[in-house]
């Protein structure tokens, strides 16, 4: 899934990318903030549902070789007024929350070089903009290996 070892940021953000949009459920992942979602006025490139976000938090360095990144990961999907419905979104957007942080759970080191922090928090939320979103977002934080050296710094 990955190419090439998760040491980075970015390889980190395309490894979640590239899993997210694995799953067969989920239609679309994003990378920013809940309010970068145009989910009233963009109809050239309209938002697709079930949806994965990530919202980058802080990173941690570690003298020992690793660096943590923190992450709201959510997952959401448009529902109804109909609290049937939005039950039924509710349990779904868990589900793949779930599959999702399992996925990575379940990977090996030799597999993946990414670990995810356990226990993760997860809340739901329903959030009424123009349409109705509901789903789940988890605190999730990923350890990857990051050593401290000189003979990768960018110096002369």
């Amino acid at each position: 899934m990955a190419s090439g070892p998760i040491s980075s940021f970015k390889s980190l953000v395309e490894y979640l990318r590239t899993l997210s949009l694995s799953h067969v459920n989920v239609k679309q992942f994003t990378f920013g903030q809940l309010s970068d979602l145009d989910i009233e006025t963009n109809t050239q490139y309209p938002v697709k549902y079930p949806l994965v976000m990530l919202i980058p938090r802080r990173a941690d360095i570690d003298a020992g070789g690793k660096v943590e990144f923190s992450f709201a990961l959510s997952v959401q999907d448009i529902t109804t007024y109909d609290l049937a419905v939005e039950e039924d979104q509710l349990n779904t957007t868990f589900m793949i929350l779930q599959d999702l942080l399992s996925r990575i759970r379940q990977t090996t080191w030799e597999e993946v070089d990414v670990y995810l922090d356990t226990p993760v928090v997860c809340r739901p939320f329903v959030e009424a903009f123009n349409n109705t979103l509901t789903g789940w977002s988890a605190e999730v934080t990923f350890e990857v290996k990051n050593p401290f050296n000189n003979c990768d710094a960018a110096f002369e």
